[in-house]
């Protein structure tokens, strides 16, 4: 299936005059074999032309399915064994394309505002799913709830900081029509779909994943580690979200003992070790770990450089810690800043 294909599937145009205009000779239950047909035509891509899979498409019985075959297929063109209709292809590719250029211009002005593209993954964001989970992965539960129980699997998973890649585009953040952010459910939606699990955006594990603020980067490399260590298993949603969470609770609880055993230590080294609640120069310090100059001959505000320093930095507190001091402040920029930083706005959560 095609990229256009497997993302286009939020909204789909129906003009009404058109339809109408060319089913004038439709019976009731022709139209609804028809109308199901697009939409999975929509969402999955030209149908192959057998039977019984069209039958299950329409809800139709095989035998009803057999006797208005001829009629609904009229509005269809076979190739290769797929049934093609020109007008569904050009809605997708035009809902591409509008996909497209609202990206290249949230990515324009993202360069515009930082002075320079941030990579597609950075190592350090990379390196905090690696640790957290180790060379072993628990059995997937069928249902919808994991089992407790663990199995040791072999072998160990590398992640080098690009993982999924090609599943890991931007452009289901924005809504294809109107360019704006789309709800973190539609877009924590979308991206599991493109892994292979079918799910709404209204179902309990996405809603549990965007109230976690589980970001794509823990999805994407999550199912990596999965299809790693079980090669042909489909992972589900709520598999995923237990893999994460299981992976969190593991990084706070290292990060928990480092702490502890830096402040048995009381050596200044532990209090310098949170440069972000440091000096500038603590902060240049960072940013030099990481290749990343404070501008000052280009009089960059020392906001703008700490943020990218934070970004550079990967995953940690110094994040939680800008993003909460933005709140607080009730920044414009806190919007702004959360997308530069994640790649994804802010969870906007109802009161």
């Amino acid at each position: 299936m095609s990229k256009a294909k497997e993302k286009a599937d939020v909204w789909m145009p129906l003009y009404i005059g058109d339809y109408l205009a060319d089913t004038t000779r439709l019976t009731t239950e022709q139209h609804g074999a028809y109308l199901l047909l697009m939409m999975d035509y929509w969402r999955n891509g030209p149908p192959p032309n057998e039977d019984a899979t069209l039958a299950q498409i329409t809800r139709l019985s095989v035998a009803a399915w057999k006797k208005n075959k001829a009629t609904v297929l009229r509005f269809f063109t076979e190739t290769d064994g797929l049934l093609h209709q020109k007008r569904i292809n050009q809605e997708l590719q035009a809902c591409q394309t509008r996909k497209d250029t609202a990206v290249a211009k949230a990515t324009l002005a993202a360069e515009k505002r930082w002075g320079k593209k941030p990579p597609a993954s950075a190592s350090g964001d990379a390196t905090s799913m690696l640790q957290a989970l180790p060379g072993e992965v628990p059995e997937q539960s069928p249902s919808s709830s994991p089992s407790p129980t663990t199995t040791s699997l072999s072998g160990d998973v590398t992640l080098s900081g690009t993982a999924g890649e090609g599943n890991h585009a931007t452009s289901h953040l924005l809504n294809q029509q109107t360019g704006e952010p789309n709800p973190r459910p539609v877009q924590i939606r979308i991206l599991l779909r493109q892994h292979g699990m079918t799910v709404t955006s209204d179902s309990a594990e996405v809603l549990d994943m965007a109230r976690a603020g589980v970001t794509d980067l823990e999805i994407t490399e999550t199912v990596d580690v999965f299809r790693a260590k079980k090669p042909g298993d489909t992972p589900n949603a709520r598999y995923i979200l237990s893999m994460i969470t299981t992976a969190r609770e593991k990084a706070a609880r290292a990060a928990a003992a480092a702490s502890a055993a830096g402040s048995a230590a009381s050596s200044p080294a532990a209090s310098a070790a949170e440069w972000w609640l440091g000096s500038a120069a603590a902060i240049e310090a960072e940013g030099a770990k990481h290749g990343v100059k404070w501008k000052k001959s280009q009089n960059e505000p020392f906001r703008d450089f700490k943020v990218r320093v934070c970004k550079a930095a990967g995953e940690g507190p110094w994040r939680d810690h800008l993003m909460n001091q933005l709140a607080r402040e009730k920044s414009s920029q806190h919007a702004e800043i959360h997308q530069y930083i994640y790649g994804h706005p802010p969870l906007e959560v109802e009161a």
